[in-house]
C-alpha cells in the first residue's frame, strides 16, 4: 500500500518516501529530501509529526529532530546518535533512547517474525 503525499504547508505536499529528516527551527521546519534539497516550511515540527507518524517509518528522536528510519544507517548507530545515509548525525534524547531502541527491535528487526 502506497502512502499518499503529506501536506507540509501552504499548497505544498511531499512524498514521505523522499524525506530523510525533519528539523525544527522555531516555528519553521526544515525538510531534508533524498535528492539533496532542503525545504523550509512555516509549519511546526509538532504538527508535521502527527502527519508523518501515520507512515510508521518516522520517529522523533529529540525536541528538534524526526528521522525516516528507512534512511538511518543501522551499521553506524552508536550510543546516543544515529547517522543518516547522507552522513548527518542526529543525537537521541536520553528520555527517548530506550523507547527508540525497543521501537527499532519491534519494527525493523530482520529476525523478528511477524
Amino acid at each position: 500500500m502506497k502512502i499518499e503525499k503529506i501536506a507540509i504547508g501552504g499548497r505544498m505536499s511531499v512524498d514521505p518516501e523522499n524525506v530523510l529528516l525533519l528539523k525544527a527551527d522555531h516555528n519553521y521546519t526544515q525538510l531534508y529530501l533524498r535528492n539533496g534539497r532542503m525545504l523550509v516550511v512555516a509549519t511546526t515540527l509538532k504538527v508535521l509529526e502527527q502527519r508523518f507518524l501515520l507512515t510508521n517509518a518516522f520517529y522523533r528522536l529529540d525536541r528538534s529532530h524526526m528521522v525516516n528510519l528507512t534512511y538511518v544507517n543501522m551499521q553506524e548507530m552508536n550510543a546516543g546518535k544515529v547517522i543518516m545515509v547522507n552522513q548527518q548525525e542526529v543525537s537521541i534524547s536520553r528520555r527517548r533512547k530506550t523507547a527508540f531502541y525497543s521501537f527499532l527491535n519491534q519494527h525493523f528487526n530482520p529476525f523478528n517474525k511477524k
